[in-house]
């Protein structure tokens, strides 16, 4: 549960259009986000083998965040591991495969500036170029790399906001996390993370799409409709793979803010 976001990271400072100051699409509304402090949510998307992968996200994470993973789907690393995006010693990190293939020698300061920002991550799977890390929609990736590492299918399933170790628990704010089975064009790129906020991903056609506050079906952890402050209970998946994200734990459910991108 969050402790003292409220400070340092501006709880309610929400906007109600874009930021541009346009409104925002016709039924398409972003309300809620959640925040993590030591938090986790855990959805039922697990790996099949496939050797292309992409995931959108929305992140407000300070300074702070020197060690933290964003998605990932092993809670304990080894040969659970599939895919890792996060970052480590304040520098972006990718883990692929359970051959754990990792880069983690860029900088993320440009992430870690406490303002909200947009990360994609495209694996096509080649020997050239294969590994594209974008920020904010520029088509010009802070991280580009080599890796024909495969992802294999597996049981460990994705989470939001955790590692392997405690160490790598994220601080700050969450929102809008997508993935794909496919690589996403950078034309995709730069309509999906380019505008300043985030905008409707149905045409996408994303496997998963969690949207943690303004999904259809969203709960807090009454049951109840979310709303600024709530515990997290169900993050209904938008997507098409069905798989939902919830915890068990109370202590480690993250809450529902009004700070958006």
């Amino acid at each position: 549960m969050p402790i003292g976001l409220g400070v340092s990271l501006g709880i309610g400072g929400g906007k109600p259009a874009t930021s541009s100051g346009a409104p925002p699409a016709s039924g398409f509304t972003n309300a809620l986000s959640a925040s993590f402090d030591q938090d986790k949510l855990e959805t039922t998307y697990t790996f099949t083998s496939t050797t292309t992968f992409s995931t959108s996200l929305w992140l407000k994470a300070p300074s702070e965040n020197g060690n933290a993973h964003f998605v990932t789907n092993s809670s304990s690393g080894g040969s659970e591991l599939r895919v890792v995006l996060g970052i480590k010693n304040s520098n972006y990190q990718i883990y692929i495969g359970s051959g754990q293939w990792k880069t983690d020698s860029v900088s993320a300061s440009a992430l870690l500036d406490g303002d909200w920002h947009n990360l994609i991550l495209t694996i096509d799977g080649t020997n050239t170029n294969g590994v594209n890390l974008y920020l904010d929609g520029n088509t010009t990736p802070v991280v580009t790399a080599t890796s024909t590492q495969s992802i294999t299918s597996g049981s460990a399933p994705l989470f939001f906001g955790t590692g392997w170790a405690s160490f790598y628990d994220y601080l700050g704010f969450m929102d809008e996390v997508a993935i794909w089975e496919t690589v996403l064009s950078t034309s995709d790129v730069s309509n999906i993370g380019g505008g300043g906020a985030p905008t409707d991903l149905k045409s996408y056609n994303p496997v998963g799409w969690w949207r943690f506050g303004d999904g259809t079906g969203d709960t807090n952890s009454s049951g109840a409709s979310p709303a600024n402050g709530d515990t997290v209970g169900t993050i209904v998946d938008q997507g098409s793979g069905g798989n939902n994200a919830t915890q068990t734990t109370a202590s480690l459910r993250p809450t529902f803010s009004t700070d958006v991108p």
